[in-house]
């Protein structure tokens, strides 16, 4: 098992539930990266990390994952080359990224955010892990504090009744039917 539970590589200080205060440096960027309970926060953090960039950029998969990979700022070339300061290939990463994401949806993004970002064996280790995937995109609609455990986490969304961050609740459906999915 991977020791920061942190599949995205998700900066130190962004405040998503789960964290454990504990940090890592990454032995090439030199970047501070957080660590997390478990793997299915650090899985929950990357869905949301994802699905905030996509909402910014109207659904842009290369914005998106410009900003995810540091190239926030300038125009599309500038934020190549500062996408390029800390990664070996950010053209071929967001290719890759838009391949998953056009076959899979947000999903597919996360899983293939997972093989840009990690080794083999810990690569392998989420990505066999299905049941902590299919968990950390059902916790991602939560809205919880910074010092939310997985437990806590867990607990919230068994109870059904909590904000969402696509808003509503999620449980008591007043309909005599199932909606389907939009």
């Amino acid at each position: 098992m991977p020791p920061s539970n942190n599949p995205g590589n998700i900066l130190a200080g962004e405040g998503y539930a789960g964290q454990t205060g504990d940090t890592y440096t990454g032995k090439t960027s030199g970047l501070t990266y957080t660590k997390f309970d478990s793997p299915e926060m650090g899985l929950r953090a990357v869905f949301q990390e994802v699905r905030g960039k996509l909402q910014e950029f109207n659904g842009d998969v290369e914005l998106a994952l410009l900003k995810y990979l540091g190239g926030d700022k300038g125009t599309k070339e500038e934020r190549y080359a500062r996408a390029a300061t800390d990664n070996e290939d950010p053209i071929g990463y967001i290719q890759r990224g838009i391949k998953a994401y056009n076959s899979e949806g947000e999903k597919g993004l996360v899983k293939q955010i997972i093989i840009n970002e990690n080794r083999p064996e810990h690569r392998d280790y989420y990505l066999d892990n299905t049941e902590a995937i299919d968990t950390a995109e059902k916790l991602s609609i939560l809205d919880l504090p910074p010092e939310t455990t997985f437990k806590d986490a867990l607990k919230v969304y068994q109870q059904g009744e909590h904000s969402r961050r696509a808003g509503g609740m999620i449980s008591r459906n007043p309909y005599p039917y199932n909606p389907r999915p939009i």
